[in-house]
C-alpha cells in the first residue's frame, strides 16, 4: 500500500500513531538510555507498523501492538550489538522554579535514570511499560510475551530494588557533601 494511499485511507490510524510517538520514544529511552537509539526504535516501529497496518485486527489494541513491535526492534538491535555504551543525557531544565529546585529535579532524574538503567533488563521493561506509561499488566504481558504473574512479579521487584538503589545514591550523595572543619591553633 502507498504511503499517500494509507494516510487517506487510514486518517484515524495517522492520528493515534502521530498521539503514540511521544510515548513510544519515552519507553525506547527508558531502554536504552540513548537518544538518537531511542528515535531509531520509535521510527522503525512505526515504519512497520505502517507497513503491517492489514495485521491490526482489533484497533483498541493499537497500543499494545505497537509496544509488542518495538519490543521486537529492540530485541533485533540487541542481538546485532556486542556491547551498548551509554551515552550522557543532556541537561534538563525546568523553568519556572528556583535553581535549587531545577538542581534538586535534575539531581532526583539522574537518580532514577542511573537506577532504572541498573534494574535487569525484564524488571526495566515492565516498570517503564506499567509506571512511566499506564499500560495494564495483561498489555505488558503480551508485548514482552510473559505470563501475567511474571509481569507482577518482575514490576514488584523493581520497585523494591528502585527504591532501594534511590536511597542509597541519595544517602551516598548527602554525606560526601559534609567534610569536617579544620581547628585553628
Amino acid at each position: 500500500m502507498g504511503l499517500s494511499k494509507f494516510f487517506c485511507k487510514n486518517k484515524w490510524l495517522y492520528s493515534r500513531l502521530e498521539e503514540s510517538r511521544e510515548r513510544l520514544y519515552r519507553i525506547a529511552y527508558a531502554w536504552c538510555h540513548d537518544s538518537a537509539l531511542a528515535d531509531d526504535l520509535v521510527q522503525e516501529s512505526l515504519e512497520k507498523a505502517i507497513r503491517n497496518v492489514d495485521r491490526l485486527y482489533d484497533h483498541s489494541a493499537l497500543n499494545g501492538w505497537l509496544y509488542r513491535i518495538m519490543n521486537n526492534c529492540w530485541k533485533d538491535y540487541l542481538r546485532k550489538q556486542y556491547h551498548h555504551v551509554d551515552v550522557a543525557d543532556d541537561e534538563l531544565v525546568y523553568e519556572g522554579s528556583s535553581p535549587e529546585e531545577a538542581y534538586e529535579l535534575q539531581n532526583m532524574t539522574v537518580r532514577v535514570q542511573s537506577a532504572v538503567a541498573r534494574l535487569p533488563m525484564g524488571q526495566r521493561q515492565v516498570i517503564t511499560l506499567v509506571d512511566l506509561n499506564d499500560a495494564s499488566y495483561a498489555e505488558v504481558a503480551e508485548v514482552l510475551e510473559v505470563p501475567i504473574g511474571t509481569v507482577m512479579s518482575r514490576l514488584s521487584r523493581a520497585r523494591k530494588a528502585l527504591a532501594s538503589i534511590v536511597l542509597e545514591q541519595h544517602a551516598q550523595s548527602t554525606s560526601s557533601n559534609i567534610y569536617p572543619l579544620r581547628e585553628i591553633q
